[in-house]
């Protein structure tokens, strides 16, 4: 259990941003698996997968889908919904210990972006993808 938890923190930290990873070779390590996976998952084209690994803005339902399926495999949205911010923030706080420059870059990502995915009307795959576009655009 305690190897399960350290792998989801490991990828969520990859995932949830990128711009916070240390390298886009250290983000394409950890999450190309997990979004290689998804893509069979979600049915995604390679030119969906190609442009989530690019850190591109998902434009297909496809792509958006892969997002949502991505953010699901690392914990960020269970149920169909996003986990509330600070579920979000124990994992940056954890893993961004001493590091105080990308801890306030984290926080002010998750509270800029994640309540962008909170909106009850849109899919969950619409909501993983405002809030992808976001943390891209951050």
């Amino acid at each position: 259990m305690k190897y399960l938890a350290l792998f989801v923190l490991v990828v969520v930290v990859g995932t949830f941003p990128s711009v916070l990873a240390d390298s886009d070779a250290e983000f394409k390590q950890r999450i190309g698996p997990v979004a290689k996976a998804c893509r069979a998952v979600v049915g995604a084209t390679d030119e969906d997968l190609n442009s989530y690994m690019a850190w591109e803005d998902p434009t297909t339902q496809g792509a958006k889908c892969l997002v949502k399926c991505v953010y699901e495999k690392t914990g960020i949205i269970k149920g169909g919904k996003f986990v509330p911010d600070e579920d979000i923030l124990k994992v940056y706080r954890l893993v961004y210990a001493g590091n105080e420059k990308k801890l306030a870059k984290a926080e002010n990502l998750v509270a800029k972006c994640v309540p962008l995915g909170r909106s009850e009307a849109d899919g969950v795959c619409e909501m993983a993808a405002k809030v992808h576009t976001c943390t891209i655009h951050y």
